[in-house]
């Protein structure tokens, strides 16, 4: 019988005993460098945003989450939100709804504590509610104060 040249391979270039200890330890390095280099960019992840002010979180949650200028501010000729009179209240045949700004009526009657109120609880100072299409808002305190803090801005 004839050996088979695999065999005559492995009895030629056996296995090292001993593998090269440079060589182990330049890859554990490498694989170390990687796994840092991984974690590091989770923990970017986890860094949290800018903290922002109270009348900046009131801007984004009237603006971005509620949606307030979608009633509240009368259109443009184009049927879009003037933006030069945002939250200043729209009447049509159908609904009115209020100016919601500072400088409003209903601002001067209910006054921050009122406007503050009605967020939490969506009871009017006078203890009754509003009208569809008002959502039912309860919000938290901190959430209600900031949109208070942005709407006192606005003119």
């Amino acid at each position: 019988m004839q050996p088979s040249y695999g065999a005559e391979y492995r009895t030629s270039n056996p296995a090292p005993l001993h593998p090269d200890p440079l060589v182990d330890t330049i890859k554990l390095m490498t694989r170390v460098l990687w796994l840092g280099l991984w974690i590091a960019g989770l923990s970017l992840l986890a860094v949290p945003a800018p903290a922002q002010t109270l009348v900046e979180r009131g801007k984004y949650l009237v603006e971005r989450v509620a949606h307030c200028g979608d009633c509240h501010t009368p259109p443009d000729s184009k049927g879009k939100p003037d933006t030069t009179r945002l939250l200043k209240g729209v009447k049509t045949q159908y609904m009115t709804t209020p100016d919601i700004t500072s400088a409003g009526p209903l601002w001067l009657s209910w006054k921050d504590e009122g406007i503050l109120r009605f967020l939490e609880t969506h009871n009017t100072p006078s203890g009754g509610t509003s009208k569809h299409p008002m959502p039912p808002y309860k919000l938290r305190p901190d959430d209600a104060g900031a949109i208070v803090a942005y709407l006192k801005t606005l003119k």
